[in-house]
């Protein structure tokens, strides 16, 4: 649970750094606004994996679908984890403009094109912590103090060690998913 918070939390810090740095003012509330509609949207996609990881788990499935579903949940894990490392190695540079504070409805729209990675994590995340409701929750928590970090980090220090954070993130998760690939 350790690598799978960390690894989620440092993509968030690498998404939110971002926005922080094409912001031209970053005050504390805009900080907090940004951040909490960010892992607002990420809280209920997290939410919606648990949801999903219960239902398959409560439909009376025999155990080879459920470990079907387990082996696809590891796959996609690494295959994200594949390409956060990817990115972090291949994209090329991020241009630091100023530009006007982003819109709650922009925010959520970036928040949920991310979505299918926080339904994979909350999926994971449930297995891995034994259906533990406060151990998923703490994940939803790293990702908002992730986002506050990463808005007032990218604001004061702009995209600096963005790649490296971005890699560091993507080998945590590669590491949660082969862990967890051992455990099931």
């Amino acid at each position: 649970m350790i690598c799978l918070g960390a690894g989620i939390a440092l993509s968030v810090f690498e998404y939110a750094l971002r926005i922080g740095a094409t912001q031209s003012d970053m005050g504390g509330k805009k900080a907090v606004r940004i951040a909490a509609v960010y892992s607002g949207i990420q809280l209920l996609l997290l939410f919606g994996g648990v949801l999903i990881a219960e239902l398959i788990r409560n439909a009376g499935l025999d155990l080879p679908t459920e470990r079907l579903w387990r082996t696809l949940l590891i796959a996609l894990l690494l295959f994200y984890s594949f390409l956060c490392m990817r990115t972090a190695i291949r994209e090329k540079g991020f241009e630091e403009r100023r530009e006007a504070e982003p819109k709650n409805g922009v925010v959520a729209k970036y928040a949920a094109r991310a979505g299918i990675r926080m339904l994979l994590i909350g999926m994971a995340a449930w297995y891995i912590s034994r259906r533990s409701l406060w151990q998923t929750v703490s994940i939803g928590l790293l990702a908002f103090l992730a986002a506050v970090g990463g808005l007032v980090y990218g604001y004061w220090y702009g995209t600096k060690w963005r790649r490296q954070i971005s890699f560091a993130g993507g080998l945590l998760l590669l590491l949660t998913g082969g862990l967890f690939a051992v455990i099931a």
